[in-house]
């Protein structure tokens, strides 16, 4: 029988992303019978350089910049390391980590989506992740055509660095015009987003939709109303840093030094419940849209209800949201079809009647017309997340 691997995760489990990251890990170690996860418990490295001073074939680490004491003990160690954290200093280990790019496109085609002309992120200066998910935001939006303001999460200058033109959060936030929405980095950010609305008296979200990243469980309920974030595949990050690890102890180099996974998407909670367009028409039909989402929903429908001529709401949408009310209609549909076939286990029948679909054969064909995929691969592939977390 071959010897067992003993692999050591490092990371704060305080924070969700890494708690998931665990999750895959020990999802990918059941199907390898060698493998013994080993987490330390207890604060301070005094815990972790316990489990180092026993037999250790590999770390998996997140949080260079936390624990560089640890990375200079690994080094003289020659442990094999794998990283599942975006930073700075990851290039020297092989690093299976998000797609921070993507996660900020990810933001800006939600909010622009919902019409928000006025968009700011707010993040840490100093953090690789950021910058990028800042990068990915900024990008994106002008290619809406639309400026990002870069908000300081401090009252203080902003150090010199990606963010040094990085304005004040609460003078912004008192000062422009609404409604508008804020990107923050991450879900910690976003609660102080959300702080320093509540204490100017700004409403979220009917002045200011926040939104934040990384889906923290802790972290997204923290304050009220509750945060909408970007859902990060941190689980399939774990099971793959596991992989590399692996392969790492197995040929003393991985196929991969940076394997970068995409965000899964946006979880749309009460802090994003609103439309940022000031055409109170096309908001109206927005709000019936969703009321009637459960319902064979229609354009003809729409002009019945508002009293209003089908030319002239194609025109207001168009206008407002680049967009046809059609097209509205079907992207609210496939969304909540998506969030739905993701996070419960309503059978696909249950899901087209919710969805507003005359039959399981309609929603079928359209799911996978406008997903690229079917609704049941789409389960499969989310299948542990589902039995790890529950439903909501």
């Amino acid at each position: 029988m071959e010897d067992s691997l003993q692999i050591v995760y490092i990371a704060d489990l305080a924070f969700g992303y890494n708690r998931e990251v665990l999750r895959g890990m020990v999802q990918s170690a059941l199907l390898q019978p060698r493998i013994n996860l080993k987490v330390p418990v207890g604060a301070g490295n005094g815990a972790i350089n316990g489990l180092l001073s026993t037999q250790v074939n590999g770390v998996i680490l997140s949080g260079l910049s936390t624990h560089q004491k640890i990375v200079t003990q690994l080094g003289k160690l020659r442990l094999p390391v794998v990283v599942v954290s975006n930073d700075s200093d990851a290039q020297a280990f092989p690093t299976v980590c998000s797609d921070d790019v993507a996660v900020g496109r990810m933001a800006a085609d939600y909010f622009t989506a919902r019409g928000f002309k006025r968009l700011a992120y707010c993040g840490d200066p100093d953090r690789t992740w950021s910058q990028q998910r800042m990068a990915g935001f900024t990008q994106r939006a002008s290619e809406h055509g639309i400026q990002v303001v870069h908000l300081s999460r401090v009252r203080t200058p902003a150090k010199s660095n990606s963010l040094n033109s990085a304005i004040d959060c609460e003078q912004w936030l008192l000062s422009t015009p609404k409604p508008l929405a804020v990107f923050a980095g991450n879900d910690l950010l976003a609660s102080s987003v959300v702080g320093h609305c509540r204490r100017n008296s700004i409403r979220v979200p009917e002045d200011v939709s926040v939104l934040g990243a990384d889906d923290d469980d802790l972290f997204s309920q923290l304050r009220k109303p509750y945060l909408s974030s970007i859902r990060l595949n941190a689980t399939e990050i774990g099971g793959r840093a596991l992989s590399v690890l692996v392969d790492l102890m197995a040929n003393g180099r991985s196929a991969s030094t940076m394997c970068r996974i995409p965000p899964i998407r946006v979880v749309n909670r009460l802090s994003t419940d609103i439309f940022g367009i000031e055409d109170g028409l096309v908001c109206e039909a927005l709000r019936t849209i969703q009321r009637e989402l459960e319902k064979p929903c229609s354009v003809k429908m729409l002009c019945r209800r508002l009293n209003i001529s089908r030319p002239t709401l194609e025109r207001r949408f168009k206008e407002s949201l680049g967009r046809s009310p059609a097209a509205e209609i079907e992207r609210l549909q496939m969304e909540l079809a998506r969030d739905l076939v993701i996070d419960s286990n309503l059978k696909m029948t249950t899901i087209a009647a919710r969805t507003g679909h005359s039959t399981s054969k309609h929603f079928s064909t359209s799911f996978r017309r406008y997903w690229g995929q079917t609704a049941s691969s789409m389960r499969s592939a989310s299948q542990f997340r589902i039995s790890a977390m529950g439903t909501k």
